[in-house]
């Protein structure tokens, strides 16, 4: 490492290097003084706890961090809020039946099935909350993950447009099957 204490125990490199920076950085953020920085609720209130927390003695830091980041959009890279009891393996399987389900990303494109709810699954699942009525707030809670469950759990509507068909044998008329056949594309989505 090659930063040292100096007078008023503050840190200071004596050469740029990157690599130690980083690594220091995670380890200031482990300390226990650091906790209402990690558990912040959105990246402003990070910025406030980091001054809260003695990281610096600049009052307008957290106002100067916050213009940093809102010039540059590195908000985009923050995970979005969970409920308590979500976990990586239920951000998965939200992925993978938004996929199922078709509902693709802000760029239309499927989803990377990873466990991180970053902006992309964020912005899915704000449209799933809308499809199913619910508050839309981009949260992976037990309310769409029921609802997403409730939707995985039913019959695929061709099997309905099937069994219609042989049910209605050549009676069947083709605009009814074709009113049939988008009422099931919709309940897809």
């Amino acid at each position: 490492m090659l930063c040292s204490l100096i007078p008023g125990d503050l840190l200071s490199y004596e050469k740029y290097n990157i690599e130690d920076s980083i690594l220091d950085h995670g380890r200031i953020l482990s300390f226990s003084r650091y906790k209402s920085v990690i558990t912040s609720k959105n990246y402003k209130v990070a910025c406030q706890n980091v001054y809260n927390s003695g990281y610096c003695s600049d009052k307008e830091y957290p106002e100067k961090l916050i213009a940093i980041i809102k010039q540059n959009k590195l908000y985009v890279y923050d995970c979005a809020p969970r409920s308590e009891n979500t976990t990586d393996e239920d951000i998965k399987y939200l992925q993978k039946c938004l996929n199922s389900m078709k509902i693709k990303d802000i760029n239309n494109n499927i989803l990377v099935v990873d466990g991180a709810s970053g902006p992309l699954t964020t912005g899915t699942i704000k449209k799933l909350q809308q499809i199913l009525s619910l508050s839309i707030d981009g949260i992976c809670g037990p309310e769409v993950l029921s609802g997403v469950k409730t939707i995985m759990e039913k019959p695929l509507c061709s099997t309905t447009i099937i069994y219609v068909n042989i049910y209605c044998s050549n009676e069947l008329s083709t605009s009814l099957f074709c009113v049939i056949q988008i009422l099931c594309e919709i309940s897809l989505y």
